[in-house]
């Protein structure tokens, strides 16, 4: 009996190489790609995050920059948006008739961070 892979799941951490997938295109019944947020990806929003929640209680007072800056630098790293302020993450260019919905992802996410 041949046995046949399953395809994974979004956020489903892949065994064989040991590394969770960030975001996947997937097929369609029309052969359409889709672009698919999983948990892992920068582009993930949680309940959690949003505009006006507070990421670190260290509050900037002209003098305590680097105290801040390391505050708010490891809570956006544990939160994967760390590459939206080091410019890492940049917006996509897209060209007449491509998908836009990782555009608007992005613009999503960092627009919670800005």
């Amino acid at each position: 009996m041949k046995r046949v892979a399953r395809p994974m799941q979004v956020g489903e951490i892949c065994s064989k190489y040991q590394f969770p997938k960030i975001f996947m295109l997937s097929e369609q019944m029309d052969k359409e790609k889709k672009f698919i947020i999983g948990s892992q990806s920068p582009y993930y929003l949680h309940p959690f995050e949003g505009p006006g929640v507070v990421i670190t209680l260290v509050i900037f007072n002209g003098k305590n920059y680097k105290l801040w800056r390391k505050a708010v630098r490891t809570a956006l790293k544990a939160q994967n948006k760390l590459g939206f302020i080091k410019g890492t993450l940049v917006k996509s260019n897209l060209t007449e008739g491509e998908e836009d919905s990782e555009l608007v992802a992005w613009e999503m996410a960092n627009s919670v961070i800005c």
